[in-house]
């Protein structure tokens, strides 16, 4: 059986190309962007107020903490980008698709006409960080099946994958058959939008995709190589902003927060951060 390696080095360089020199530029922009949306918003500065109660803006708040240092790392990421290296494209493509899923649970996870705030004011420039996004994960993807020869623990990464995709369904699925058994909670009625927004974009999306390429890994090519590293990145960086929501409800005291939520999102961050850092970095 061949051993699994991973080559997926951080100082190699495909050169310059018209795909990575849209994607340093990209990183440059989407970084700048999301974090002046990040300063502005209820981490920093506060001038943007979200339409959301207490409980649920102090999980954003913790949420946040990820996101500015994703902004921050997708513009330290443009020179990479610029010289033809191939790491920016593994980093990038999981954190444009954790850019454009938490942009969405901002936009549209809000109660505009039940909480006072003035996001709508910011409308434009969550629409421009999205596409600038949306760009950027497309690019990132087709550079990295264009590299050609990433190699790393597949059958880790299936397992991972599959087990990941399999306990956050069955969570999410229990929530919504609690709803339907006993009604809503505290934490529903006062976050409605944002409780069926997750469930949808998870059960709908992030879940499939993230079962299918793990089931994929038993077939291995470039596509499902590039689905591994960008699904790996997209999950740990989500898993980690969910680490510090949970946290920062710990230390405020808001209703659902438990220290049994803390450690099982560490559970499931720990595999998942542990096989994607196996696809970047290099050795012999």
């Amino acid at each position: 059986m061949m051993r699994d390696t991973v080559r997926l080095v951080t100082v190699e360089t495909v050169g310059r190309t018209p795909e990575t020199a849209a994607g340093a530029v990209l990183s440059l922009v989407l970084g700048f962007l999301l974090l002046s949306a990040t300063v502005l918003g209820p981490l920093f500065m506060d001038r943007i107020r979200f339409h959301m109660s207490s409980d649920a803006l102090v999980q954003y708040v913790g949420g946040e903490v990820v996101t500015a240092i994703v902004a921050v790392l997708l513009m330290v990421s443009a020179p990479a980008w610029w010289l033809g290296q191939q790491w920016p494209s593994a980093v990038a493509a999981g954190a444009a698709a954790y850019v454009v899923y938490t942009i969405a649970t901002v936009v549209a996870g809000q109660e505009y006409s039940r909480y006072s705030g003035n996001a709508e004011k910011a409308f434009l420039l969550y629409a421009a960080i999205t596409a600038a996004g949306v760009a950027l994960l497309v690019i990132s993807f087709r550079t990295l099946i264009d590299i050609g020869d990433l190699s790393g623990p597949r059958q880790g990464t299936g397992w991972v994958l599959v087990a990941i995709g399999a306990i956050v369904a069955l969570l999410w699925l229990g929530q919504v058959a609690g709803f339907y058994r006993t009604g809503p909670t505290q934490e529903y009625q006062t976050a409605t939008s944002l409780f069926w927004l997750i469930k949808y974009l998870d059960l709908g999306f992030v879940i499939p995709l993230t079962l299918i390429t793990g089931l994929l890994q038993r077939t291995p090519s470039p596509g499902t190589d590039a689905a591994a590293v960008t699904m790996l990145g997209f999950l740990s960086l989500l898993l980690a902003a969910l680490l510090f929501m949970a946290l920062e409800m710990l230390r405020r005291e808001t209703p659902g927060a438990s220290w049994a939520l803390a450690f099982g999102v560490m559970l499931l961050l720990a595999p998942s951060a542990a096989v994607w850092t196996r696809w970047l970095i290099s050795r012999d």
